[in-house]
């Protein structure tokens, strides 16, 4: 696979001619996914032994949703990389990521409905951010941040309870040239460390 600048390159090379430059046959698209793997610590939830988790759908921020690759290259420019994008888009493989993440550390995920006396732990992830950041050339690094929010409704008396509500962040280095490969590898590594750091959250506030 190309250094991600060369890619670059080839695609603007194709808007850049003028009348009488022969057409250029496209790049061909490339599909990644993601490769997060799950901990296999234990997340207690002691206390409310009957409780499951009812994991909501992930939300994306616009500008990080949808298939494409996306890298940051001013402190205010992102931009989209539609030649190498993502298998599914972002909030589907997180999803399913969280999903196995939390039955791995030993938390019952519930289905669509709940029993009537059943706990609830009803968990919303959002993604914020997941980019490669080439603002800086020669250490480029991608980047993840996600917000999570842990609701406890109790039905014995009808009432909920916020208790986590936190964002994590991480980078993680890339090569100064970076091939397509090594991007997603690095994105996946950015989103295992902010998962880490929300077991570790977890823990603290469950017990």
């Amino acid at each position: 696979m190309k250094p991600i600048a060369s890619l670059v390159a080839a695609a603007l090379a194709l808007f850049a001619g003028g009348c009488g430059v022969p057409l250029q046959p496209a790049p061909s698209k490339s599909f990644f996914m993601l490769n997060v793997p799950p901990d296999t610590v234990p997340i207690a939830i002691d206390g409310v032994s009957d409780a499951c988790v009812f994991l909501r759908s992930v939300s994306v921020r616009p500008q990080f949703s949808g298939a494409a690759l996306v890298y940051r290259t001013s402190e205010l420019t992102y931009e989209k990389d539609y030649y190498n994008e993502f298998l599914s888009a972002p909030d589907q493989q997180i999803g399913d990521i969280v999903a196995e993440w939390l039955r791995f550390g030993g938390v019952r995920v519930c289905g669509g409905s709940f029993g009537e006396g059943t706990q609830r732990l009803i968990f919303e992830p959002h993604l914020e951010a997941l980019y490669a950041d080439f603002r800086t050339p020669s250490a480029p690094a991608a980047y993840a941040r996600m917000w999570f929010v842990l609701t406890h409704y109790d039905p014995s008396c009808g009432c909920s309870a916020i208790v986590l509500d936190e964002t994590f962040e991480a980078v993680a280095p890339l090569p100064a040239r970076p091939t397509t490969e090594a991007v997603v590898g690095a994105m996946s590594q950015a989103l295992h460390e902010v998962l880490t750091q929300l077991g570790a959250s977890l823990q603290e506030v469950i017990q």
